[in-house]
Order: structure tokens, then C-alpha cells, then sequence
């Protein structure tokens, strides 16, 4: 009766470093357990389907930011039958070499689906209306020139953006918006809900979340909650830190 989004940031083959790192050896072992169990996995395209979202607990994967280390993940997941999508940054796939290059990503666009991250991966938020229009045709040009075909999801850059920035990407295409709600996917609409897994994250933690009662995302809605209205009183600059205690 929910698909449990999993979001993903770099995935290192060694120990992690930033907060949202997930080792190699640690993702793989999460994925292992989660088949073990004989969980059903989803695309991100198909969660919001109503057999998805109404029958059911199903568990899709994505990855933020297109960093290179998900390369071997995403070749993992291929030889496990499993689709992920990958969410791009266009300038940081076009310049930076810690990410996947259009030609990388290309190579991967059989086994991996390609969604938009934004161009500058700026919060959306705090764009004017015609910065927000670009700044999503430009994601939407770009991973779509390397899918080779149209682009209908994105996720939102840090997890910025409310009903003004959802219609701006449904103008611009897009039927379907991963958000960073730790929360199940349980209502059919164009914004995702997605759980971030972070490296204090040990290999059972995602099927604990596909097994969880109401209780547990009751607490974990408050605790979104709190750190929102936080976020919103003590401004931008403790976002790291409210988040972490969300995620």
C-alpha cells in the first residue's frame, strides 16, 4: 500500500565521507537484503501507478546528484535485474569530473533512468519565475538530449520547492517530482515522497522502513516537521544539520 522511495548520493567503494555517503560494500548489502526478503522493486517512473501505490509495499531507488561513484552501483543493480534513476545536475555533469559526463551517463541509459536535478542544482525556491523556467528547461534539455528521449521526473535540488515550483515542472514537462519528505509514498500526485539513506545507515536499516507501522512515521513526521519550522525560523544556514536529524 506505499512505494518506499530510497535516495541515494555518492555511493564510495571505501569508507564514507560527507554525512549522505553510502559506502559501496554497505549499499550492496542493503539491496541484498532487501531481495532476501523478497521485496518487490519498482522504477520511480511506475510508483506512482495505482497497483503501486495501493497494493502492496514496493521499493524504488534513486540517486542524486549523478555522482561518478554510482557508477559501480549502477552496474550492480543491472546484474540484479533492478532499475534505478538517476537524478542530474547539468553543470556539474558538464564540468565537474566527480560527475557523470553526458557520455557516461549515456552509456548507462539502458540499465539506469535519467531525471532532471535542475541546471545549477539553486534551490527553486528562491528563484524568480523566469530563472525557474529556465532553470528547469535546461535540466529537462540536457538529460534528455542524453536519454534520447522526453524526461518526466526530476527531484527537487535539496529538497526546495512547494506548489509554485511543482507547476513550473509539470509546465515544463515533468509528471513526476521526488522530494526529501522521509516519508512512505502513499498518495498519487506529481510530488514523490523519498527516504534519504545516509551512512548511519546499516544494511537492514531500508527493510526496517519497508516494514515499519504508522507509529514510526508518525515520529518521523514530526520530526520533519520540527526541523522544517526550524529551518524556516534560523534561516538557511543550519539547514545541513536540521535535515540530518530528519533524514
Amino acid at each position: 500500500m506505499a512505494v518506499i522511495v530510497l535516495m541515494y548520493h555518492h555511493t564510495p567503494d571505501g569508507a564514507p565521507e560527507g554525512f549522505y555517503d553510502v559506502g559501496l560494500a554497505t549499499f550492496r548489502d542493503q539491496i541484498r537484503t532487501l531481495r532476501d526478503a523478497g521485496v518487490s522493486f519498482v522504477k520511480f517512473s511506475e510508483c506512482d501507478r495505482p497497483d503501486n501505490v495501493q497494493a502492496g509495499i514496493h521499493v524504488a531507488l534513486t540517486f542524486d546528484d549523478g555522482h561518478a561513484s554510482n557508477a559501480a552501483a549502477f552496474r550492480f543493480l543491472a546484474d540484479e535485474g533492478l532499475t534505478p534513476t538517476a537524478f542530474i545536475v547539468r553543470d556539474w555533469s558538464a564540468r565537474d569530473p566527480a560527475y557523470l559526463s553526458a557520455r557516461a551517463l549515456g552509456d548507462f541509459k539502458e540499465i539506469c533512468e535519467l531525471g532532471g536535478h535542475g541546471a545549477t542544482h539553486r534551490a527553486l525556491s528562491s528563484l524568480t519565475e523566469a530563472e525557474l523556467a529556465d532553470e528547469l528547461a535546461a535540466s529537462r534539455d540536457y538529460v534528455g538530449e542524453i536519454a534520447g528521449a522526453p524526461v518526466s521526473t526530476m527531484a527537487l535540488p535539496g529538497g526546495h520547492g512547494g506548489a509554485r515550483e511543482l507547476a513550473a515542472a509539470q509546465r515544463a514537462g515533468f509528471v513526476l517530482v521526488g522530494n526529501s519528505r522521509p516519508l512512505p509514498h502513499v498518495t498519487r500526485g506529481v510530488t514523490v515522497n523519498r527516504n534519504c539513506v545516509n551512512r548511519t545507515h546499516h544494511a537492514r536499516t531500508p527493510l526496517g522502513w519497508t516494514r515499519a507501522g504508522p507509529l514510526h512515521w508518525t515520529a518521523l513526521r514530526a520530526r520533519f516537521a520540527a526541523a522544517a519550522a526550524g529551518r524556516r525560523l534560523m534561516g538557511k544556514s543550519l539547514y545541513g544539520a536540521l535535515t540530518a536529524l530528519a533524514k
